[in-house]
């Protein structure tokens, strides 16, 4: 029989409170081994974290108080612990910043980065720099370090990152502070700055060479006396006292006792709160630059020189008004007030001209006691020497030149004077001389004179031509007057002799088609003394041929009309109908096309109109159509036929004339439109019919005509 325990705990109940006292034991063991940090206590106010003080407490402290951010990353990089100074770094809560990932926070080029720097396996770690972005988008450059480390369960990662905002700030300031000294110290021009009382403290090497010594630590004003172009001294207490100078030319005398062109710029230096501490100061030295630009200018005088002496070359009438133009050039070139141009001729020195008023105030006398001409000089004195070396001189103290003779009776004082050569195939010619420089002349006047000599003997040269050019062209305008009084004389041949062959087929035509009338008007005749011998000569029967006789005389009449009508030269052009004017033409011809009897085919698509002369049109339809008879009669075809065909192409109207006679020879077709060209002898061709029906074509009508071979015959083309 079984006992029964009436106060025994059940044995479920035992075996939970067993499992409950093993997990309170292994609570207690990992205490401690310090593996716990905090309990989670639920009570009326919510789950509480408490936490436990133990021997880490020191380091805990350390991590929080600490300037760098901190925190533990899980493998996949979520952040499962951080300190205060990460969360104020990223801009956001603490209690937000736990649970997201460290990834978040970076650009996504960046990311592949972190999961390079998580996945080394070191025990140091890794680092590298990177730019954190805000909660607010703000960029912040850090270094993040990353070190790898085993959790129960996995592995994790530790993050320090390091924010290097002020260290770029202050390495900016470092690096901007040596590209100061670098721009100073390397600059191609002279810059220096000066302190409050005008003490050199930083100087560039240009500025070193410009004074030749070392300008640190000495007084602007006395290592640098500049002056301005009024001769004023530029002292540095100027821009100490807030005067600014800028692109001011100065110059500054040198040890070697030159002065050198300098370009000044000189402003103050203020600090944060606007008082003057000191001034900077830039010396640009341009003197090469001056003097190119004064060389240039000297250059640019030079070319409108030159150019004014070869328009003068063009525009003055005369050679003599060529010469004082050149001198007066000259004159204005090297600012002179007295010259003049000579030539050398075999009979002595020509004077080609002078200015005035030297000359004019002279009163030298020939040896006959009249005024001396101004061609007649000597070649002597101080000029002459220019003729006897060959090249140029100048002299500004003519009173103890060696060459000196004097100068004629009231002729003005002259203090200076320049002489240059003129050369034509390296043979001198003659001179240039001019006087009386304010100043003096130099090697630049000189120079300057020597470039414009070549133009002056140019356009001596051209004016010559011209001269020589004009009589030629007046003799030639001679030659071609006769030439052209014989051409009109043969053209008035030549027309004469196309009238002429025009008058016998239009009296050929006319003969043609008055022959017909003719028989009936004498068979009408005749028959009045046949009627008149039968009895039947009554009223009646004259009348009836009177009326007829009088129908042929006036068909005769509008034949005659016709055909002057057709040869009467036309003055304007107008618009006639191309259809009509061959039908006109064909009918004034037809005569002409009976031996040989000749077939004729008009093909016309519609009535097509031309702007020009009628005419002229038709002139040049017949002299087609007679040589086609000509031809088919010569060669004897036996089905002699002709066939114009009238077309449009686009906006051109075409006629063609093409015959069954065979074509015209090879070697002679490109001949048939030369004038006087003929193949059927002098006593039945003139050979201008064809020449004057394509000038009147071309050049009356502005169209075209030509030829060609077709397999039956030639064929004459009008386009118009």
């Amino acid at each position: 029989m079984a006992c029964e325990y009436p106060n025994a705990v059940p044995f479920q109940e035992v075996v939970e409170l067993k499992n409950r006292l093993e997990e309170a034991e292994e609570t207690l063991r990992a205490i401690g081994r310090g593996q716990v940090d905090a309990f989670v206590v639920t009570g009326s106010d919510g789950d509480q974290v408490f936490t436990l003080k133990g021997a880490d407490h020191p380091y805990r402290v350390l991590v929080e108080t600490m300037n760098e951010g901190a925190a533990t990353l899980s493998e996949d990089g979520t952040i499962l612990y951080g300190n205060q100074r990460l969360a104020d770094l990223l801009g956001v809560q603490l209690t937000q910043l736990i649970g997201t990932k460290l990834a978040w926070y970076l650009s996504p080029m960046q990311r592949p980065l972190l999961n390079a720097l998580m996945a080394q396996p070191e025990p140091g770690g890794a680092s590298d720099e990177m730019v954190l972005i805000t909660e607010q988008g703000q960029s912040i450059p850090v270094i993040l370090c990353c070190c790898p480390f085993e959790v129960p369960g996995g592995h994790g990662v530790s993050v320090v990152i390091t924010d290097l905002t002020l260290r770029k700030k202050t390495e900016e300031i470092v690096a901007s502070e040596r590209l100061a000294s670098s721009i100073i110290e390397q600059a191609g021009e002279a810059i220096v700055v000066c302190d409050e009382r005008g003490i050199v403290i930083r100087a560039s090497q240009v500025a070193h060479e410009l004074c030749g010594s070392n300008p640190l630590l000495s007084p602007f004003n006395e290592l640098f006396p500049l002056r301005f172009v009024s001769g004023q001294p530029f002292s540095i207490f100027s821009p100490l006292q807030g005067d600014c100078t800028r692109c001011a030319e100065v110059e500054f005398p040198t040890q070697a006792r030159q002065h050198l062109q300098l370009l000044l710029n000189a402003t103050s230096l203020t600090d944060s709160q606007g008082a003057i501490i000191g001034c900077v100061v830039t010396l640009t030295d341009f003197t090469q630059r001056k003097t190119m630009e004064e060389a240039i200018r000297r250059k640019n005088a030079v070319l409108e020189a030159v150019s004014a002496v070869l328009r003068a070359a063009l525009t003055a009438p005369t050679e003599h008004e060529l010469a004082q133009a050149c001198l007066g050039i000259a004159q204005h070139l090297t600012q002179s007030a007295f010259g003049f141009i000579g030539e050398i001729h075999e009979d002595g020195f020509q004077q080609l001209a002078v200015s005035n008023p030297g000359w004019d105030a002279c009163d030298t006398l020939d040896c006959q006691g009249h005024r001396a001409s101004v061609c007649e000089f000597k070649v002597h004195g101080i000029y002459g020497r220019v003729i006897s070396d060959g090249r140029s001189h100048y002299c500004n103290d003519l009173l103890n030149h060696p060459n000196r003779i004097g100068l004629p009776n009231g002729h003005p004082p002259l203090d200076s004077i320049l002489g240059v050569p003129l050369f034509r195939n390296s043979r001198i010619t003659g001179m240039i001389a001019v006087a009386n420089r304010p100043g003096g002349f130099t090697q630049a006047q000189q120079e300057s004179l020597e470039l414009l000599a070549p133009a002056v003997v140019e356009a001596f040269l051209r004016k010559r031509a011209e001269e020589d050019l004009k009589r030629l062209n007046a003799e030639l305008e001679n030659r071609v007057d006769l030439r052209t009084a014989e051409l009109r004389e043969k053209d008035q041949l030549l027309l004469l002799q196309s009238r002429q062959a025009a008058m016998g087929e239009m009296i050929g035509n006319i003969a043609h088609q008055w022959r017909h009338p003719l028989n009936l008007l004498g068979l009408t005749v005749q028959q009045f003394l046949l009627f008149y011998d039968l009895g039947h000569f009554d009223r009646a029967f004259v009348s009836q041929s009177v009326s007829k006789a009088m129908e042929l005389i006036e068909h005769m009449s509008r034949t005659i009309d016709d055909f002057r009508n057709y040869f009467k030269p036309d003055k304007v052009k107008v618009d006639f109908n191309v259809r009509d004017t061959v039908t006109g033409t064909l009918s004034l011809i037809r005569g002409s096309l009976q031996t040989p009897r000749i077939d004729i085919e008009l093909h016309a698509d519609r009535d097509l109109v031309i702007h020009g002369y009628p005419n002229e049109f038709a002139q040049v339809l017949i002299n087609i159509l007679i040589n086609a008879r000509d031809a088919l009669a010569e060669r004897q075809c036996p089905a002699p036929k002709v066939t114009i065909h009238i077309t449009r192409d686009g906006e051109t109207t075409v006629v063609t004339v093409a015959d069954n006679a065979g074509g015209v020879p090879d070697e002679i077709i490109d001949k048939i439109f030369d004038p006087y060209f003929s193949t059927k002898g002098p006593q039945l061709g003139t050979g201008v019919g064809l020449f004057m029906s394509k000038s009147i074509i071309e050049r009356n009508m502005g169209g075209r005509l030509a030829v060609r071979n077709t397999e039956e015959g030639a064929e004459f083309r009008i386009e118009i």
